[in-house]
């Protein structure tokens, strides 16, 4: 048995001995506290409560937080930590070491001053051992196995003002944004761990500098309109280049206009099913988006002078094409409820884009998956989930590859369509505390890339994962 072998089986067996004591840690540790608020007295304050019920790990803070939030401040602190380990195909094996601090300041004007309407956001990333070495080091994947990716540098994230009119039906916010706290978004498919199921790589592959999303946000105005709880449509117009999180935006302060980096707008209009208060059905959410570029992207076909790239004469400089698009839509439905009056049940969801191949590496992406809240009984807030992604690669960057592959005798993999199968299970511990085993199936990373380390494609990758989340 290679040494390899042995340390996969190893880390296998410490997680699974992990998920073990996190399932039975809430029945061993049930009589900490069996004190109950008797109807019509005071509640009890979470700094007396059994540090299994309250809701942050370091309770209200002797009473701080509530007045604190009475007063229009809320503080949130979370950290996020995993550990991977990639255990077979992709470039290498190994394992890596992921963390993430967030903190962050909301004002509710109203409360502070008597702003009708008015609040404001403010907040920072901590990442850690994250820089170039993070999962698709490992990989080779345009699949980036964790969310929580980022350049190993303190930043400044969201810094924004919000004014509401006409009882919170328009909505106006400027500043520094993250579009992806917004937009494409689906509620079920925000259980997984695959940077891919939030800001979907369709538009992180095709917008300078993956755009303004997690871990770098951009200048921007957002309007909202929501004329009834059933239907929104908002609307938000960003810089056109966030800049790069490693270089010349490592510290989210990239603050430029100017130039010919053009301006990215992003556009979604919003059903909302069975979510307006006392509603009896299930609820669900279906969205359509679009979202343009009016910058210049480079031609995956030609050069500058008109020849194919792929032509030995070429000048090698790829044409510029000017703007790019691209079109999505979401589904997002509870199917079936366990039980009336709470989240526990069956969700699914349904993800969908498209856009040009002559300007985007990336023209086609979908998900989709389900969820399961408190299927396992007297664990009411866990929740598992198994979901699928596949992105495909421009035809033109495949035709490029054909014709040198034909101009130069060879038989250089060509781009084509890469997938990434992903299961789940968040054990939900304590109400600010939570442990989360994952494993991710990659297949074709890269779309058939090449590995350099062995000169042939890039091997289907297995990789497992273990993160935890407290809540402070």
């Amino acid at each position: 048995m290679t040494k390899l072998m042995l340390k996969t089986i190893i880390y296998m067996k410490q997680l699974l001995l992990i998920t073990i004591l996190s399932l039975a840690w809430p029945f061993l540790t049930s009589a900490a506290d069996t004190s109950k608020s008797i109807e019509g007295s005071p509640v009890m304050s979470q700094q007396s409560q059994s540090i299994w019920e309250r809701d942050y790990l370091l309770g209200d803070w002797c009473g701080a937080r509530p007045d604190l939030n009475n007063k229009g401040v809320t503080i949130s602190l979370d950290y996020t930590a995993e550990v991977w380990g990639f255990v077979d195909g992709g470039l290498d094996r190994g394992s890596l070491y992921q963390g993430l601090f967030e903190g962050g300041l909301d004002f509710d004007f109203e409360k502070m001053m008597g702003w009708k309407g008015g609040s404001m956001r403010v907040n920072a990333l901590i990442p850690q051992n994250s820089n170039n070495n993070g999962p698709t080091f490992f990989t080779g994947s345009g699949f980036d196995s964790s969310n929580i990716s980022a350049n190993d540098t303190a930043r400044l994230f969201e810094l924004w003002l919000q004014q509401d009119f006409l009882d919170d039906k328009l909505s106006l916010r400027a500043g520094q944004l993250a579009a992806d706290d917004e937009f494409f978004l689906s509620e079920t498919a925000g259980l997984f761990l695959g940077a891919n199921y939030g800001w979907g790589n369709n538009l992180a592959s095709n917008i300078p500098n993956g755009g303004p999303a997690y871990p770098v946000a951009g200048l921007g105005v957002r309007v909202k309109v929501q004329p009834v709880e059933q239907f929104y449509v908002m609307s938000a117009l960003f810089q056109g280049d966030v800049g790069d999180q490693a270089t010349n935006n490592q510290h989210g302060t990239y603050w430029d206009l100017g130039g010919d980096q053009g301006i990215f707008s992003i556009n979604e209009m919003g059903y909302l099913l069975n979510q307006e208060e006392n509603a009896k059905g299930l609820p669900g959410s279906y969205k359509f988006g679009g979202w343009a570029h009016t910058g210049d992207f480079s031609s995956f076909l030609y050069d500058d002078t008109g020849l194919s790239l792929a032509d030995p004469a070429s000048s090698g400089i790829p044409a510029l094409n000017h703007g790019t698009w691209g079109l999505y839509f979401i589904a997002n439905q509870m199917v079936y409820r366990k039980k009336e009056g709470t989240d526990q049940g069956l969700s699914v969801f349904w993800r969908i884009a498209g856009g040009p191949d002559n300007t985007s590496t990336i023209p086609f992406y979908t998900d989709f998956g389900a969820s399961y809240k408190g299927l396992i009984p007297c664990r009411s807030d866990d929740t598992i989930g198994v979901s699928f992604g596949v992105e495909g690669y421009s035809d033109d960057l495949a035709t490029t590859g054909d014709q040198r592959n034909s101009l130069n005798g060879t038989n250089e993999p060509v781009v084509g369509n890469e997938a990434i199968i992903e299961a789940t299970y968040q054990i939900q511990l304590a109400p600010w505390w939570y442990l989360q085993p994952d494993i991710q199936y990659i297949i074709n990373p890269a779309g058939g890339a090449l590995n350099p380390n062995t000169g042939g494609k890039i091997q289907n990758a297995v990789v497992i994962g273990l993160r935890t989340g407290l809540t402070f």
